[in-house]
């Protein structure tokens, strides 16, 4: 794969992904507090990106085992897919939410 592939690619997982957690209300809401969780235990040494992206990643590879079996075209789809995400832009995208949404209710 070229590397301009290889970057669209990434690019559309990761797009896909925010857009899949905003879908749901309950999905919004549950990354949400999340965020604010590591805003909250952010560190000097360790960031609140850096702790909700590794939440984030950790969640849906272990959903992926969870509920999608392996050995079918969905799993291998997923497990692509979601080696290819910006996990980093996905928890940056979730605290820019949070931060419009906290700023908005002051």
């Amino acid at each position: 794969m070229t590397p301009d592939a290889d970057k669209t690619l990434q690019f559309f997982y990761t797009q896909l992904v925010i857009e899949w957690l905003d879908k749901h209300e309950y999905s919004r809401k549950h990354w949400l507090v999340m965020a604010k969780e590591s805003k909250d235990q952010a560190t000097e040494g360790v960031n609140a990106v850096t702790l909700l992206a590794n939440s984030l990643e950790s969640f849906h590879k272990k959903y992926r085992h969870a509920v999608v079996k392996d050995f079918n075209l969905l799993a291998d789809i997923l497990e692509h897919a979601f080696e290819k995400v910006d996990w980093i832009q996905v928890a940056e995208s979730l605290l820019i939410v949070l931060d419009n949404k906290e700023s908005t209710s002051e």
